[in-house]
């Protein structure tokens, strides 16, 4: 069909289909921009996500590695805390075993002091003993020897002057008429004598000796 038209209707349509295909063609353009801008917009946000998703990882990977260092480190903390606390009964030990030893010691020494003081009273009484032995063996020899003596006397008796020895006897003989009565008592006092002189040296001689 074909269209007759005034010319003032064709003029007024001629402009309108070259505003419309302009306008076409800019929403045409703004269209297109619009999709390149949107696929841009989406290309730079699926590489912000997969780099924001990669960082993610590494962080999720480094804080998995951080966290098994931590454990690492949380049990090696344990084993030294283990360890100081042996060391510290180890030290406690020895440290108890020193008091005792010093305590056995100190036993020891005070019980060896004793002995010692002991020892030395024993040695002062046996030395007193000792001499007391040895004053006492001295009498003993000394009394033993004036007993021989005085025995040894009495068997070598010296007679009164006058008088004649026969063994270990005395006799007195004399020229006088009826001597007997007055030989009898001369030979009394005589001997009295002599006896009481014996006896006055032996009484000296232990008086000498006791001093």
């Amino acid at each position: 069909m074909v269209m007759i038209c005034s010319s003032v209707s064709c003029q007024w349509w001629k402009r309108y289909s070259g505003a419309a295909a302009v306008c076409l063609g800019l929403l045409c353009v703004l269209l297109l921009a619009g999709i390149i801008g949107l696929f841009l917009y989406q290309r730079n946000q699926l590489t912000s996500s997969n780099t924001l998703t990669e960082e993610r990882d590494q962080l999720q990977t480094s804080s998995n590695t951080l966290t098994e260092e931590r454990d690492q480190l949380q049990t090696c903390g344990n084993n030294l805390t283990e360890e100081r606390d042996q060391l510290q009964t180890s030290n406690n030990t020895p440290t108890e075993e020193r008091d005792q030893l010093q305590t056995s010691k100190n036993t020891l020494t005070k019980e060896r002091n004793q002995l010692q003081t002991r020892y030395n009273t024993l040695t002062k009484e046996r030395d007193q003993l000792q001499t007391s032995y040895n004053t006492l063996t001295k009498e003993r020899d000394q009394l033993q020897k004036e007993t021989e003596r005085l025995k040894q006397s009495l068997v070598e008796k010296v007679c009164p002057r006058g008088w004649k020895k026969l063994g270990s006897s005395c006799y007195y003989i004399s020229t006088e008429k009826n001597p007997g009565r007055r030989a009898d008592r001369t030979a009394e006092i005589e001997e009295h004598t002599w006896w009481s002189s014996r006896a006055k040296n032996n009484r000296h001689l232990s008086i000498g000796y006791a001093g």
